[in-house]
Formats: C-alpha cells, sequence, structure tokens
C-alpha cells in the first residue's frame, strides 16, 4: 500500500505519528512518500531512519508554474495548492505505481485502511473521496466544502488522470484560505466530482470510520475504534503544551482518542530529544486566544509525561 502526505518541520512529530500508525496496521506492505516542504524536515526525517519512507525534496519538483503561484500564498496555502500534485509527483519518483492514497499530516490510523480503500474494488472504480460529514451543530462549515481531503486514493488510469490533472490546474490557479466564487482552498473543488465524473469517483460510504472533531459526537460507536482520526487544529503551543482542538465539544467518553494519539507523541518527543531536535511549536496569538475556556489542553512535563487540564 502506498500513501503520500506533505509537511515541514513545524509538523515533524504528526508526521512521525502518522507513519507509526501505518507501520502498525499495513507493515511490512506499505510505503509513506512524504514531500519535505523544507530541508529541515528531510534532513530531520533522515536521522529517524523510518524503513518504509520515501523523501521528497519540494526543490525537485516544483515547477515554474508553482513557483509562480507560491509567490502571493501563505506556507498553508501552498500546501493546499500542492496536495493535488502529489499524486504526480510519486508517480514521477516511482513510475510503477498503481495506487496512493493522499493523507493529511494530522491523521491516525486506529485500524487498516484497507478497510476504507476497499470500496473502491467492492465498485470498480478509481478515485475515492470522504466527505466532511459534519455532525450536529457544525452544518454550516459545509461552506467550505463537502469533502475533505484528507483522505484521498487514486488509482492511475486515463480515467483518474483527468481528474487529477483538472484539479491540479484549478489548485495552481486558485488556492487560497477564503471563500470566493464558490472556492475554498483545494477542497471546494471536490463538490463537482460526483457529478461531473460518476463512473470514475466514489464517495466513501463508511463514515464511523473517518472521523474527525466534527462528527466524532455523532458518528463514534460505543466500544468500537475509526479507522482513522483527524486531529484537526492539534497544535503545540509551546514546546511542552499542546492545545488537543478548538470550537469543538467532545464528550469524556471519546477523550480516549486523544489519549492514545499522545502516548504515541509522548514517546517521539523521547526520540527528537535523543537526536537534538527542537520541538516545534506555534506560539499563541494573544487577541485570538486571550480566552482559554474553549480549549482542550494537554501538558508535556520535562519528562515527556502528558497531563490534561482545562
Amino acid at each position: 500500500m502506498n500513501f503520500i502526505t506533505l509537511f515541514d518541520h513545524n509538523y515533524l512529530p504528526q508526521g512521525v505519528a502518522l507513519y507509526k500508525s501505518l507501520e502498525k496496521y499495513c507493515k511490512p506492505d506499505f510505503k509513506l512518500y512524504v514531500l519535505c516542504m523544507n530541508d529541515l524536515v528531510y534532513e530531520q526525517l533522515l536521522k529517524f531512519e523510518l524503513e518504509n519512507l520515501v523523501l521528497l525534496r519540494l526543490l525537485d519538483y516544483e515547477t515554474p508554474e508553482l513557483l509562480e503561484a507560491k509567490k502571493d500564498r501563505t506556507i498553508g496555502e501552498y500546501c493546499w495548492t500542492l496536495s493535488s500534485h502529489t499524486f504526480a509527483f510519486a508517480k514521477r519518483h516511482t513510475p510503477s505505481l498503481k495506487e496512493i492514497t493522499y493523507l493529511d499530516t494530522d491523521i491516525f490510523f486506529f485500524d487498516h485502511p484497507e478497510k476504507l480503500i476497499q470500496e473502491l474494488d467492492d465498485h470498480n472504480k478509481s478515485v475515492l473521496i470522504t466527505e466532511h460529514a459534519f455532525g450536529p451543530g457544525y452544518e454550516h462549515s459545509i461552506a467550505n466544502g463537502r469533502f475533505c481531503i484528507q483522505f484521498l486514493t487514486v488509482r492511475y488510469n486515463d480515467e483518474s488522470a483527468k481528474v487529477i490533472k483538472k484539479w491540479q490546474d484549478q489548485c495552481t490557479e486558485w488556492c487560497y484560505f477564503r471563500n470566493e466564487e464558490g472556492k475554498f482552498g483545494d477542497q471546494k473543488y471536490l463538490d463537482e466530482w460526483p457529478t461531473l465524473y460518476p463512473d470514475t469517483v466514489y464517495i466513501l460510504e463508511q463514515k464511523n470510520n473517518a472521523l474527525a472533531p466534527w462528527n466524532v459526537e455523532n458518528y463514534l460507536k460505543k466500544n468500537e475504534k475509526p479507522v482513522f482520526y483527524h486531529f484537526h487544529n492539534f497544535r503545540f503551543i509551546e514546546s511542552h503544551k499542546a492545545r488537543c482542538y478548538h470550537n469543538y465539544k467532545i464528550s469524556k467518553k471519546n477523550q480516549w482518542i486523544y489519549r492514545e494519539y499522545k502516548k504515541v507523541l509522548q514517546d517521539i518527543f523521547v526520540e527528537m530529544d535523543s537526536l537534538k531536535m527542537v520541538r516545534p511549536f506555534f506560539p499563541r496569538d494573544k487577541q485570538t486566544f486571550q480566552s482559554l475556556r474553549d480549549w482542550k489542553h494537554v501538558y508535556l512535563s520535562k519528562n515527556t509525561l502528558f497531563q490534561t487540564y482545562s
């Protein structure tokens, strides 16, 4: 099985956590391709010596068109721009690839991803996409797109090539963090795929196996684990402190998901410390986050043990 993601050094812990979760369920039959957004994360990942990791250096794949688009986009917007191009980058690196799945870096697996990809086999299609499937209270967010790029499988053939090529061109031309004329980032373009490509694109049916803060309360079944959880808005805000989520309500019965994630991140920080790597974090914006009451926090002490507090 082949997967691809992209990130810079600021998301190194989440990226390694993603790898560890794939390793647990897919080893030895998987490869995780990483489009390294800067040289620092490329060098850091080399030091981890992860057997099933394939590193792609961004500078080896940027075209004049992408470099032009890069000029007026934030790093986040540029990452969104590149997500559509990762399929071509991976195929260029490994021409024999038959299939690959794009993953957001802050995804973490709790079961084998084949359970999701199997739906493509069952319906004989070439592109698998997932809905946001917003739970009650978050339906308004559909204005930013019905579908989430988080888990997107492509089987290389002429039909899927048409879908992805058009998406690449659209994202290269316009990919910003705002709503404008029916567009939003890289994901709003997918709204038209089921209509334009009904014989090629398949929408994942297993909503309970593709969870995130916006739907976990609605779809997570008791005593069951999803195939993956999207740790959207998980941010390290100090070298020893993280925000688990923001603007979502998650009940105590579902907090185990974050505890599982923290255990893996804890081990990754131990390894980073041993390799003398600086722990990445995003300092809080005092104006935006002056009130902490809406946050769920975790604390990573000097001996890397997480403690939860509100």
